[in-house]
């Protein structure tokens, strides 16, 4: 029995999973580390077996699951803003209900590589299309040169410049963050390439961000709303896209809007849920993904009121404090 007992705890400790397990009162009889890591419970905080699991876990479904008897699988929940992906069963010993298990992911990891997989796609996307560009104006210059054609040559190359210095100018003033400003930067000629008037106003400065992951989570925000944009307009003669940043002491203000066919009232309800796409299969994760990154930073996203206007219109709030908090590390 000894043995057991040694055998269960040590696959309850070595699992990646968090473990927790409770009687029939909601009183916690089995917690593993990394349940404890995931939960942020304090290492050197006494053992938490024999509290109350609404005391460790105020929102938690466990023991609701225990009471109906019928388990929860792939439930995502959110715990003093972690986001787990969590398994829910009833225990059942010799047919009779003895408490409930719950097991779960931190779901960071998994929602890191699915924006790093729809990331490393959006950069790609921007680096060919700064690419075909570049190119494109390399054959340009070349048949001037090969021509003789020094003034028509001077002409294009003072064009080029300029264009670029004004449009760069703009964003680099005010975005400090080099990562963000070199992706805002590249958006530009993605919307050439589209042969979208893609505009930036931008109020205020946001400086220079130390943690990645919120660079990172900036990222998913503003590159999914504007390839959303992006896609909305494909099929317009006139395509614009207005992004307008706003920064002041306390919140960063986003705002997206182009002048396509908009978002219906029916789709409007949908369009956050996983896997909700009007643009076919295989979509539906952009504004998921911006969702949960909002979430993150406790921020806030709302359709804009355009009134009679035509297209859409997503604002989002996230506060400062959020953005430059510092970064939380596991032990």
């Amino acid at each position: 029995m000894a043995h057991l007992f040694e055998e269960r705890d040590a696959i309850i400790r070595t699992v990646k999973e968090g473990i927790v397990v409770i009687n029939r009162e909601g009183y916690i009889t089995q917690i593993n580390n990394e349940a404890k890591r995931i939960l942020r419970i304090n290492s050197n905080k006494e053992d938490v077996i024999g509290e109350q699991i609404v005391d460790v876990i105020p929102n938690t479904r466990l023991h609701d699951v225990m009471v109906s008897g019928i388990a929860e699988y792939d439930c995502e929940q959110n715990i003093n803003g972690v986001v787990i992906l969590t398994n829910r069963v009833p225990l059942l010993v010799n047919g009779s209900l003895v408490g409930a298990i719950a097991s779960f992911r931190d779901m960071t990891e998994m929602r890191q590589l699915a924006e790093n997989l729809t990331g490393v796609n959006r950069y790609a996307d921007a680096l060919r299309s700064q690419s075909h560009e570049f190119n494109n104006k390399l054959h340009v210059i070349y048949g001037l040169a090969f021509n003789n054609n020094k003034q028509e040559l001077i002409d294009y190359l003072e064009e080029i410049i300029g264009n670029q210095q004004a449009e760069s100018k703009l964003v680099t003033q005010a975005i400090k963050d080099p990562i963000i400003s070199g992706f805002l930067n590249s958006k530009f000629s993605r919307a050439r390439e589209l042969g979208v008037s893609l505009l930036f106003n931008i109020n205020g400065e946001l400086s220079p961000i130390t943690d990645i992951s919120i660079t990172h989570s900036l990222i998913t925000i503003l590159g999914n709303l504007i390839d959303n944009s992006l896609d909305a307009v494909q099929f317009l003669d006139n395509k614009q896209i207005n992004v307008n940043l706003e920064i002041n002491n306390d919140t960063l203000q986003i705002e997206v809007n182009d002048n396509g066919e908009g978002i219906s009232d029916e789709d409007t309800q949908y369009i956050f849920q996983k896997g909700y796409s009007t643009k076919g299969d295989n979509r539906g994760i952009g504004l998921y993904l911006v969702l949960a990154s909002i979430d993150e930073l406790n921020g806030h996203i709302q359709l804009c009121d355009l009134s009679n206007k035509k297209g859409a219109c997503f604002k989002v709030l996230l506060p400062l404090k959020a953005i430059y908090r510092e970064k939380v590390t596991h032990g």
